[in-house]
């Protein structure tokens, strides 16, 4: 599990890792016919927020802020600690 250097409450959760804190063995990314937005839904019957423009092909992460799982959200990147700004 990985930090973020600006918010040390901000976690990055491997999706392996978000599967087992929440028991589930499986977690989908599905569009809401009504609005067309994404959404992560698990085999417990919980749903998760996706990043609207999120890309398969990349890396994803779940953001968890404050160690708050219900309302976590499934990114892109993440993970990446800034050392510095140049």
């Amino acid at each position: 599990m990985s930090t973020t250097a600006k918010n040390p409450n901000v976690k990055f959760l491997s999706v392996s890792e978000f599967k087992t804190a929440i028991g589930a063995t499986k977690l989908e990314v599905l569009t809401n016919p009504a609005t067309g937005k994404l959404f992560m839904a698990s085999d417990k019957g919980a749903n998760f927020k996706v990043q609207g423009d999120i890309d398969t092909k990349e890396r994803m992460v779940v953001l968890v802020d404050n160690g708050d799982l219900e309302n976590a959200c499934l990114i892109n990147g993440g993970g990446a600690d800034v050392l510095a700004t140049l």
